[in-house]
Formats: C-alpha cells, structure tokens, sequence
C-alpha cells in the first residue's frame, strides 16, 4: 500500500491508487481517553514501527512480507490475533464502514501506528459523510488529518527508539500516556512544556495494574488541572 508521503496525500490524481492496509474492523465502544463511552467503529491498520512491551495488539506490527497473512477485505470483520492484513481502496473502507455501521457515530483510526498510512483523504471523507473521526497515534510521525479529527497522542518515548514529534503535541486534542511507574511519569513530564496549556493529559494504567492505577489516581488527584485518569473501559466491561 502506499505509504505516508506528505507530498501525494490529497491530490484527486492520487486518489485512486491509495490503498491501506487494514488488520480489522469492529464495533464498540472508546474504551480510553476523553471520549470513553462513545460507541465507536474501530479500523485498525497494519503496521508499527515500535514495538512496544506492553502492546495488547501485537499482531498489527508486522508488515506485509515478514510473516503478515493476506486476506480478504470481509475477513477483517472477524476477530484474529494473528498477523494479517486486507487492502482496501479509499472507497472498498468507507463504502465498508457506512454501509455496515450507519448508525455509529464516531470512526476511530488506529492501529499499529496509523500514521504510516496515508489517513489525511480517509478523514476526509468520512467526515464529509457525517462521522466524527478520531485517530489514535503515538506521535512518532507527522500527523496529517482532516482538521475537524480528533487526535489523541500517545506517547511512546520509554521504547527503544521511541520518540513523539513536536508537531504531534502541538496538534493533539488529547495527550494520553502509559504510566507503569515514576519512570513513565519522568518521561511525561520532560515533554510536558512542549503541550499546549489547553490539552488535556489523560494517565492510563499500565494494563491496569493496581499499582500503575493508584500512581495514575494520585498524580490526578495532587496536580489537577488538565490531569485526568484514563481508565480502559473495554477492559472493566469485557468488551472487545
């Protein structure tokens, strides 16, 4: 599929050869962040370059050629935790989307690191049909989007190589990090005076353990402010 390239994203030349690469789609509801409770379609996309410890979606890293099984476009509705992928033009994802979940308001982009993938146009459209778009990013690349998306950051800078851009602070509408312990919260907080005063910090429980979650509630608690507790509500419903 055609890869994140700022310079043909967005062209109606273009249009018609971009293709993603997708592991699945599903419905539910945000289960994170500031939008937690919202009934939401998920489009995760394949590939990530990261690779996080702690990843609970470790089957949307590999990229197609090392090990990530082709499928077909309709499999992507099934749940598979093996490395897997359909590509779908620009219209196959949102005639997909539109037709099967009328009813859903909010689209959420994520993945794997969706920043990889040209999502600027995808946004685009699907706004222009009436969702509301989210994206869920670790920052590590430039951020391209519809205006009107909603964009959660997610740090990933205590990973080898891992590193969050400038620009991606700037823009995010959410910064929400994985705090295991003090090391995480260090980490938060050396680039905390690159986020816009206005952008609200949400702190996520490692896996939601109970010791990363009592760290979370009393940073919330003793700094207030923007800082909020992101609990994954999937998790405490048993949802997918």
């Amino acid at each position: 599929p055609l890869r994140f390239n700022p310079g043909k994203i967005g062209t109606a030349a273009r249009m018609e050869e971009i293709r993603y690469s997708i592991n699945e789609i599903f419905a539910s509801v945000q289960g994170e962040g500031l939008l937690a409770g919202t009934p939401a379609v998920f489009v995760r996309l394949q590939g990530c370059p990261l690779h996080c410890p702690w990843c609970d979606t470790k089957y949307s890293w590999k990229e197609d050629g090392s090990g990530t099984a082709k499928i077909p476009l309709s499999e992507v509705l099934v749940k598979d935790s093996r490395p897997r992928s359909a590509d779908a033009t620009l219209d196959e994802l949102v005639n997909l989307i539109l037709e099967r979940w009328p009813r859903i308001p909010l689209v959420v982009i994520t993945g794997g690191e969706p920043a990889e993938q040209p999502i600027r146009p995808l946004t685009e459209r699907l706004i222009a049909a009436g969702k509301r778009v989210s994206l869920e990013t670790s920052g590590f690349l430039e951020i391209d989007v519809a205006p009107e998306t909603f964009v959660t950051v997610s740090p990933k800078i205590t990973v080898p190589g891992g590193r969050v851009l400038d620009s991606a602070l700037e823009r995010a509408d959410e910064v929400k990090m994985v705090i295991g312990d003090e090391s995480d919260l260090a980490a938060l907080d050396a680039i905390t005076d690159k986020i816009p005063e206005s952008t609200p910090i949400s702190l996520q429980p490692l896996s939601m353990e109970e010791s990363a979650a009592s760290l979370c509630f009393r940073t919330a608690v003793e700094r207030g402010g923007r800082y909020r507790v992101s609990v994954q509500l999937h998790k405490v419903l048993r949802v997918r």
